[in-house]
């Protein structure tokens, strides 16, 4: 049985599966033994296709291949599983409920299955459409999405993508690069549909913001956005976007080449004042944010740096004509920016009323 014209038969597909369940239960750092059963599922996941029932009727394909392994004696889990890695099959499906009949072993080979024709389709040079979607693509990408939060596991997306490249070989017409950037696109539009967010929103706004602070981990994506959309229009949260909005326009057409705080070179009690809080603040805003407590890391950010930028940036002129002054306090208002953008969410794309 050939998948996908030239990129192999099913037994391919099916030992590429089991490297993909395994590689996603290395990088979540999942229980062996629930690893072990995706793997012995991804292993019979496409069996049951060879049968004539499934030739008769399509549509029990998993269903069938489910029955045949609890009757065969395999674990239940593992026969959930041949039947769930199919799910969902309706995008519209609320993911609440998608995780009451998804187990996470189903999950690890939905994920697997998903991504292998994913990258096997751009091998094969077929484009990535929001409109037309012959192979059914762009219901693959929304099923990624919408398992990753029925049952956030935590990976690199772009290790995952490399290591799917890895296991076709020499198939197929191979460009990584391009590859990322189609796959990325694509999943930034699946997670927008699957939130069913509007353009022009505060919640579109900051789900963009949090996809400028990094997108390789779409399980956290969805953590910072329900953390944050939650806050949205608390004061603190806005003095945290007008912060981030003032620091960000004064470091428009700055270059990347902006040094270390050189504190030495500080000629105003603004800019030492305004240091010492990076100094004292930066690191208990990183560890909030590092445990995963978003919500609280820009509620410290727009208390500890709403006043005090805006009376520096009130009383100092940032961009003057000595070169070393400007470029320090360009660094200054650098870090203070970056101490969400750069792992949160760079608060600056929303609206702040």
């Amino acid at each position: 049985m050939v998948f996908l014209g030239s990129l192999g038969s099913y037994l391919d597909k099916t030992k590429r599966l089991e490297a993909l369940v395994c590689f996603l239960g290395e990088e979540a750092k999942l229980d062996q033994n629930l690893v072990s059963r995706a793997e012995k599922a991804a292993h019979l996941a496409k069996a049951d296709l060879t049968t004539h029932l499934v030739y008769e009727f399509p549509e029990l394909q998993g269903a069938a291949g489910s029955e045949y392994a609890r009757r065969d004696g395999e674990h239940e889990a593992v026969a959930k599983a041949i039947m769930g890695h199919y799910v969902p099959m309706n995008l519209a499906e609320d993911f609440r409920e998608l995780k009451k009949r998804l187990n996470l072993e189903g999950a690890l080979v939905g994920l697997s299955d998903r991504i292998d024709l994913l990258i096997g389709a751009l091998l094969l040079g077929i484009e990535l459409s929001a409109s037309q979607d012959p192979y059914a693509l762009r219901r693959a990408a929304g099923g990624i999405v919408k398992i990753l939060r029925a049952h956030p596991i935590h990976f690199s997306l772009s290790k995952w993508v490399k290591k799917s490249q890895e296991l076709f070989g020499s198939l197929g017409k191979s460009d990584k690069k391009s590859t990322w950037g189609q796959l990325t696109a694509f999943f930034k539009d699946r997670i927008v549909f699957e939130l069913q967010l509007k353009a022009g929103t505060k919640e579109y706004d900051l789900l963009q913001g949090i996809f400028a602070a990094g997108f390789d981990d779409i399980a956290n994506v969805y953590e910072k956005f329900n953390q944050l959309s939650k806050e949205i229009n608390n004061p603190y949260f806005i003095r945290a976007c007008k912060v981030a909005e003032r620091t960000g326009n004064i470091l428009k057409g700055v270059k990347d080449d902006v040094k270390e705080i050189k504190p030495e070179l500080f000629s105003e009690t603004l800019e030492k004042d305004l240091f010492r809080i990076i100094e004292e603040q930066e690191s208990a805003i990183w560890n909030l944010v590092t445990q995963g407590n978003y919500g609280a890391s820009a509620k410290a950010f727009g208390e500890q740096f709403y006043e005090p930028v805006h009376q520096f940036f009130d009383q100092i002129m940032v961009n003057v004509p000595d070169e070393k002054v400007r470029m320090n306090r360009q660094a200054l208002v650098k870090r203070i920016n970056r101490i969400l953008s750069d792992q949160v969410a760079d608060l600056s794309q929303i609206k702040a009323s």
